[in-house]
């Protein structure tokens, strides 16, 4: 039985934050699992491997490796030199992890053999060589990159050796901190964590939007650390203060949020059925949860008085946010012993 966002508040599980503002449509959690491992200490940067099933958490300079239960299949060395921030695969098992301490995108083989690293060359006019600050990185799914240089406010699209072919924000995304591609690359989005903004783009670099605003209530943003294109092109802002997903559409229409109980929620990923995975650096754990959307249906409109020139709809308010909760070289595997992964599928109440 799906349950209501409505309902995981009252149940306990998060704490309502009352908003002034309604979504347009209704977030259904059809399920709630908790994945824990030992390795998973503050998980922060995800990605998640639909076709194999796999989830990938980089954090110092190691990438863990853990099956859908949070079963540890391998623990990568990235090297003594690298801090994987920012995570990514191709369909051909290529990883790519972002250094943003270092500046460089690093190349690695589906066995850990690193490739080399990734030089950004062909800067759009008025960029500077000297001000390139990497801050996000994602592929669509033709396995075109995407990077985003909050130095010189432009997200890139590069081939594989890193030479740009398309650049995207004409500067305004200075100081921008996250960025993330459709599957089909129609549609891109980058958040700004200082400004509290998402804008969203074409991939021809036309603005199809720019909306956010600093607020504790519903459809605002404390401090929005990740966002995420779903598998139809909803944007999803995760903030880690409010503990809170918003949801918005490419327009930046709202259409709803959800908080269950996240303790320091850090990352997110989304896979093609609308499962999210939440990195919960508070609790050591991932949330892994299915989602579904049912369009909330809208109240008529009062009837007129002669003479009226118009009505005002009057709406309810929906909760908002969640509160704390609760193989050697990299591709040589060193651990003794497989670590056991724990799934704990959270019961829902009838």
């Amino acid at each position: 039985m799906a349950i209501s966002v409505l309902s995981i508040l009252l149940d306990g599980l998060g704490t309502a934050g009352w908003g002034t503002e309604e979504g347009a449509y209704i977030i259904l959690v059809d399920e709630v699992k908790k994945l824990e491992n030992p390795s998973l200490v503050a998980p922060t940067n995800l990605f998640l491997d639909e076709v194999a099933e796999e989830i990938y958490v980089g954090r110092g300079r190691h990438i863990y490796v853990f099956n859908p239960t949070a079963i540890l299949l391998a623990r990568l060395d990235a090297g003594a030199e690298v801090t994987a921030r920012r995570l990514a695969l191709d369909s051909q098992g290529t990883i790519y992890t972002l250094d943003w301490d270092q500046n460089r995108v690093w190349r690695y083989d589906f066995f850990g053999k690193r490739l080399g690293e990734l030089k950004l060359e062909g800067l759009p006019p008025g960029a500077d060589p000297q001000k390139v600050s990497l801050a996000g990185l994602a592929l669509d799914g033709q396995d075109r990159l995407y990077l985003l240089d909050a130095g010189n406010g432009y997200g890139y699209r590069t081939n594989p050796q890193g030479v740009i072919q398309q650049a995207i924000g004409e500067g305004k995304l200075r100081d921008y901190s996250d960025l993330d591609v459709s599957r089909d690359g129609g549609l891109l989005a980058f958040l700004s964590f200082e400004e509290g903004r998402v804008r969203t783009y074409r991939p021809s670099g036309e603005l199809v939007a720019e909306f956010g605003r600093r607020t504790g209530s519903s459809g605002g943003f404390s401090q929005p650390v990740a966002v995420r294109l779903g598998p139809d092109k909803k944007v999803f802002v995760l903030d880690r203060n409010r503990a809170t997903l918003l949801v918005f559409a490419p327009e930046g229409e709202f259409l709803g949020e959800l908080g269950w109980g996240f303790g320091l929620p850090n990352d997110l990923r989304i896979d093609s059925r609308y499962h999210l995975l939440v990195a919960d650096a508070l609790a050591n754990r991932l949330w892994s949860i299915k989602v579904s959307f049912q369009e909330r249906k809208r109240r008529p409109a009062p009837s007129l008085a002669p003479g009226d020139e118009g009505g005002k709809e009057t709406m309810g308010t929906m909760g908002s946010s969640g509160s704390s909760g609760g193989p050697g070289p990299l591709g040589q595997s060193s651990l003794p012993e497989p670590w056991p992964g724990k799934e704990e599928v959270v019961p829902k109440r009838e």
